[in-house]
């Protein structure tokens, strides 16, 4: 059971980190004053690799981990079931 919730708490973080990106790249233009598409594209590539380093590449690492986590939690606690229940 602790795998699933550490599976589902890492799936959670993927989210966070992929939509807190876009959230953050959203707020800098709007500071700016700027709304375009071509300035918040910049800001998403550019600049926002200052504030996190390659967010991309650590939600989906995340999101792996999460669903290879909770997949194997799974599993687990399924072959367990199947292993208390007595023969019919």
């Amino acid at each position: 059971m602790a795998k699933v919730i550490a599976g589902s708490i890492l799936l959670l973080t993927a989210s966070i980190l992929f939509i807190g990106n876009y959230l953050i790249g959203a707020i800098i233009a709007n500071g700016q004053g700027i709304s375009s598409t071509e300035t918040l594209a910049w800001i998403l590539t550019g600049s926002m690799q200052e504030y996190i380093p390659y967010p991309h590449y650590l939600s989906i690492v995340t999101f792996i981990a999460g669903v290879a986590l909770l997949v194997w939690g799974l599993v687990e606690d399924t072959m367990l079931k199947t292993k208390a229940k007595p023969p019919a």
